[in-house]
This record gives structure tokens, C-alpha cells and sequence, in this order.
């Protein structure tokens, strides 16, 4: 997956703002469907995917944990 491939080179601090616009974005998406004006339902899984696979490369990279073996061993 090339966008991990480009997750696992950001720094710890690029993560956590990513995570920051990542989550932003998935309040935005929320407020649509609760107002019925969402279009692409689906979009809400993938954001959901997006945001696990960042706390997850924040998570290995604060225990110390070389992100692309804890990547590979998922």
C-alpha cells in the first residue's frame, strides 16, 4: 500500500498532525450523515482505517518499535 509506504516515513510529530486533520475530517463526515447529506456512506470506513493505521505507527513509534515490523507483523 503506497499510502503506508509514506505514513512510515513521516516523524512523530507529522503523524500526530495527520491524526489531528484525520479526525477533524471524520467529525465533518459524521455531522453529514447525521444530517443525511453524506454521499459516499462508505467513506466513513476508510477514514476509520486511516486513523488506525496512524495511531498505530504513533503507538510503535512511542514504545520504540521499528514501524515497519510492527507494520509486518499485523
Amino acid at each position: 500500500m503506497k499510502n503506508m509506504q509514506i505514513l512510515k516515513e513521516l516523524s512523530l510529530t507529522e503523524l500526530e498532525s495527520k491524526l489531528s486533520d484525520l479526525r477533524k475530517e471524520q467529525f465533518a463526515l459524521n455531522a453529514k450523515k447525521s444530517t443525511g447529506s453524506l454521499e459516499k456512506p462508505a467513506s466513513l470506513g476508510v477514514l476509520r482505517k486511516q486513523v488506525a493505521r496512524v495511531l498505530t505507527l504513533i503507538n510503535a513509534k512511542n514504545a520504540g518499535v521499528d514501524a515497519v515490523i510492527a507494520w509486518d507483523l499485523m
